[in-house]
């Protein structure tokens, strides 16, 4: 389950649930921080800043009723940051994309801040 919330909740329409998302959400969504350079004798060299959870995104792909669709579009257009809570922890988040097509949603939801695990 996901649930959805605005970080500053003013008591209309402040948060929904997903209960069902789809097999192809994913809820961990992660890059190693690494940078390649080459060399001048031909070779490379690898740096690796290993992970933070600040580099973790979600895609949540879910069939939603039409009042949780409007609710998640006015989150989205309205919002700066929202709370997302699901498995993993919950996290402060920015919506970076977000479609509806008849009730198909898929966003993507990149990670400022965990929370709590």
């Amino acid at each position: 389950m996901i649930s959805i919330a605005k970080i500053s909740p003013d008591g209309s329409n402040d948060s929904v649930l997903i209960k069902n998302h789809r097999i192809d959400s994913r809820l961990f969504e992660t890059q190693a921080r690494v940078s390649k350079t080459k060399t001048l004798d031909g070779g490379v060299v690898v740096v690796t800043g290993g992970f933070v959870e600040e580099d973790m995104a979600f895609i949540v792909n879910a069939r939603m009723k039409k009042a949780d669709v409007d609710i998640l579009k006015s989150i989205y257009k309205t919002e700066l940051y929202i709370i997302f809570s699901c498995e993993e922890g919950v996290f402060t988040c920015v919506i970076d994309s977000f479609s509806d097509k008849y009730g198909d949603v898929r966003m993507r939801v990149e990670v400022s801040d965990k929370l709590s695990a």
